[in-house]
This record gives C-alpha cells, structure tokens and sequence, in this order.
C-alpha cells in the first residue's frame, strides 16, 4: 500500500511529534534510573548506557529512513508504540487509519 499524498503532507510534523515523545519517555526512563538510591553511581552508569544503547536501536527501526516508502511501516510503528495521539490518527484518510488499525494495542 501507498500513502496517500495528502497523509504524506501531514507525516513530517507528525513524525517529528512523535520522535520528541519517544525521546521524552526515554529522558523520564533515565531520570528514573539516576534517581535510584539502592544503586551505586557505576550501576546506574550501566544501566543508562544499556537503556541508551537499547532505545537508540528503536529509535532507528522506527524513525530512520525519512520516505515515502516507508511512511505507512513507521506510522504502523508508531502506532504499536503508542506515540501517536488519537486526534493525530484521525487526521489521515480511512484508508491509512485502516491500515494503522492493525498495529492499535
């Protein structure tokens, strides 16, 4: 399937909503760590640089490739994800939300 040109026009700023929301849950995710007393400095060291390590990989599969091609498979991942607003979903025409349906959780 091919996205539709005027949900081509609205995936860009939508895409980059939804990098800053990953990007913001992974901030609270280290914030988290950091505060973790029963943890030595070197622990919560490791354990920020696996989390790091761990979600820059999803930031990759979800969000690298900026195209056309692979609008439909990032918006599917972002919606499994769960970093798309319901309003933003409705924007895009019934043929891309029911394809986006599938990958609801």
């Amino acid at each position: 399937m091919k996205i539709p040109e005027s949900d081509w026009k609205k995936f860009k700023p939508l895409r980059d909503r939804a990098l800053a929301r990953l990007c913001d849950r992974i901030l609270s995710e280290i914030a988290a760590t950091s505060a973790e007393d029963e943890l030595s400095s070197h622990e919560k060291y490791l354990k920020i640089y696996s989390q790091i390590t761990d979600r820059d990989r999803e930031i990759d599969r979800i969000f690298d490739g900026y195209s056309r091609s692979r609008a439909l498979s990032q918006l599917a991942m972002m919606q499994s994800h769960r970093l798309l607003e319901p309003k933003e979903f409705e924007c895009f025409s019934e043929s891309t939300q029911e394809y986006l349906a599938h990958f609801r959780q």
